[in-house]
Parts: C-alpha cells; sequence; structure tokens
C-alpha cells in the first residue's frame, strides 16, 4: 500500500471519489471536509501528499493549511479544482498558492 495520501474535499461525495480513485492505484487514503478538521488532530501516520480540491474551500478553510503544513513539513500539496463549480481561474490559482500547492 502507498501513500498516505491526505484528501481534503469540501464535499463528501467528491472526497470519497478522490478516495476511491487513489485506493484503486494502490495508495492509503486519509480524508477530511476542511485542512483544520477535527478528524485530522492526532492523525497517523503522517500523510506524504494532501490533495486539496481549493475552490470547494472558502478563504478561511485555506488559511489552515499552513498550520498542517508545520504539522506535517514533509507533506507535498497537490491543489485540484472542478471547473463546473465556476471559481475563474485566477481565482483559483490564487486559491492553490495560499494552499502551498
Amino acid at each position: 500500500m502507498k501513500g498516505p495520501v491526505l484528501v481534503i474535499d469540501a464535499f463528501e461525495e467528491s472526497q470519497q471519489a478522490l478516495a476511491q480513485g487513489l485506493g484503486k492505484l494502490g495508495f492509503q487514503t486519509m480524508g477530511a471536509r476542511t485542512p483544520g478538521d477535527n478528524s485530522l488532530v492526532g492523525a497517523s501516520p503522517a500523510p506524504k501528499i494532501a490533495v486539496v480540491d481549493v475552490d470547494g474551500l472558502d478563504d478561511s478553510m485555506i488559511a489552515d493549511m499552513p498550520k498542517l503544513k508545520a504539522k506535517w513539513p514533509n507533506m507535498g500539496v497537490v491543489a485540484i479544482a472542478q471547473p463546473q463549480r465556476g471559481k475563474p481561474d485566477t481565482e483559483v490559482l490564487a486559491a492553490a498558492r495560499a494552499a502551498g500547492a
């Protein structure tokens, strides 16, 4: 089993779909609806990568990403966005930068 990969998506159905797809590729996953989700307190083992759906999170949620990076400094961040949610590219890219991707 590869991983673990932290999947952060405010929409539970999308989070589960991402986790399922990663699972089929042999990755162990852990999920959260926001970077500040209480389920991440004491989570172990440390995720190697966080996949963050940035257009499903508001600015205050994205502001919690540095706390996760401080907790798991070796964790890489991959930002994803779903075009049907309608945020402009510039806003999505700014959110990705703010998330540490």
